[in-house]
């Protein structure tokens, strides 16, 4: 796994964390990048995590995409999006529904950077996507 500390602003790298009893998960502080605050979106079989200083550009991208024909999809990702700010440890707590999707024999999770958001996985599910992209 990389280490703690980077140079630059890009959100990059695999780390690995346990959820705790409460539902809270401490995000990598390379992953912050000094944010204390994060959107979180269910997006299928995983979690998107989006520092909230990159919330409105990310958004105002996916709305101009979309296909105005199908404002499900937006209602949907938009409805199962909620803020959450880092306690002083550094977590955020996720919804139940959060919980259900990345918890699969275990509390711990992966966190994947992605250069501008970040996404939590399960441990089961992410080895089965490295093992399919072998």
């Amino acid at each position: 796994m990389p280490r703690e500390s980077q140079d630059d602003d890009e959100l990059i790298g695999c780390y690995e964390r346990k959820i705790d009893p409460k539902g809270r998960v401490s995000i990598p502080s390379v992953l912050k990048n000094g944010d204390q605050r994060f959107i979180v979106s269910i997006k299928g079989d995983h979690l998107e995590v989006i520092p909230h200083s990159k919330w409105h550009e990310l958004a105002k991208e996916r709305l101009s995409q979309s296909d105005s024909s199908s404002p499900g999809v937006i209602r949907k990702w938009l409805g199962q999006s909620f803020a959450s700010n880092t306690d002083p440890q550094g977590r955020i707590r996720l919804t139940e529904d959060c919980l259900k999707i990345i918890r699969s024999n275990g509390d711990h999770v992966i966190f994947i950077g992605l250069n501008d958001k970040i996404e939590i996985w399960s441990p089961k599910k992410w080895k089965k996507i490295l093992a399919a992209n072998s």
